[in-house]
């Protein structure tokens, strides 16, 4: 009877520490574990900025504000000095060159947002939420809709099937632009600009002088960690959006105006070796990111050529 009385204590101390475990993750710890699938980088994006789509002067309106990435396309707005008709250019998004372009009368759009699964855009402006249909090149008003709150962003979320939106310190969830329930809150950290999603996390972007920053949060509105956006060439962020491994960024108001695309940088230290490199044929290594938990492949040269 001791005996099965010591192995019950024993199994239920190893339940405890195992429940332990798991509230000691949930409480926000920062972790680099294999299941954070989120966009990867250093914590400054100034290093690889890359120019995707950089209007001439006097291109359309007056500048920009929301934009996003809707299928084959990139979906970038311009506002006249009026503040209330916007036009929304389409790029392509594998070549960054002007498709079409629509003119609506939605404020300045100050975020966007694209539902995969329906082929809709939603924009969010002064107290409305703007909903399009998104067929081929053509993008048509379906809807406006009053919001019971001034939203200024939104980011489309697959995994919950509806809209984050969000004021400057509140984000709510709505599956419908309907009804409405609050999800968290973040603190104001500066000026606040719009948001995202890369499927996993929640991206907020706050804007100071040349000091950018993007917050990351998990859905549940844990803070995961951030990112800055330091260079003096970009001044302010309008919106961020994510495709492929990609974060996507607006840049307004700067010394270099435009879309610009910043790729994952993976923290890689040890690599495997999948197939060697031999005489006249490359090889291929991969490994696992510690922060992103992605597996990352890297091609090596061929030797050399054959000797005859």
């Amino acid at each position: 009877m001791s005996g099965c009385y010591v192995k019950i204590k024993a199994g239920l101390l190893l339940k405890s520490l195992l429940a332990f475990s798991i509230v000691f993750l949930l409480a926000g710890i920062p972790v680099n574990a294999a299941g954070d699938k989120g966009f990867c980088h250093e914590e400054d994006l100034s290093g690889s900025m890359k120019a995707f789509f950089l209007p001439q002067r006097g291109f359309l309106k007056r500048t920009s504000q929301g934009f996003c990435i809707a299928g084959r396309y990139v979906i970038y707005t311009r506002y006249s000095n009026d503040g209330d008709t916007t036009s929304y250019v389409l790029l392509d998004k594998e070549k960054g060159t002007v498709v079409s372009h629509y003119e609506y009368h939605t404020g300045h759009s100050n975020s966007l947002t694209y539902n995969a699964k329906t082929g809709k855009v939603a924009a969010v402006s002064n107290g409305h939420a703007y909903v399009f249909s998104l067929k081929g090149s053509s993008l048509r008003l379906l809807a406006d809709v009053r919001t019971p709150r001034n939203f200024c962003k939104i980011a489309y979320v697959a995994k919950k099937g509806g809209y984050y939106l969000g004021t400057s310190t509140e984000i709510y969830f709505s599956r419908d632009l309907k009804n409405y329930s609050k999800v968290f809150s973040v603190p104001k950290v500066a000026v606040n600009q719009g948001m995202a999603c890369d499927g996993n996390y929640i991206y907020i972007n706050w804007y100071r002088y040349r000091n950018n920053q993007i917050w990351k949060y998990t859905l549940n509105g844990r803070f995961v960690g951030k990112y800055q956006l330091l260079s003096s060439l970009y001044c302010e962020i309008e919106e961020v959006d994510f495709d492929r491994g990609r974060m996507y960024v607006n840049i307004v108001n700067s010394e270099a105006n435009g879309i610009y695309v910043c790729t994952s940088e993976h923290a890689v230290q040890l690599w495997n070796t999948e197939k060697e490199a031999s005489c006249g044929e490359e090889g291929l290594e991969t490994s696992v990111c510690s922060r992103c938990g992605r597996k990352v492949k890297r091609r090596v040269p061929a030797e050399g050529s054959h000797m005859i």
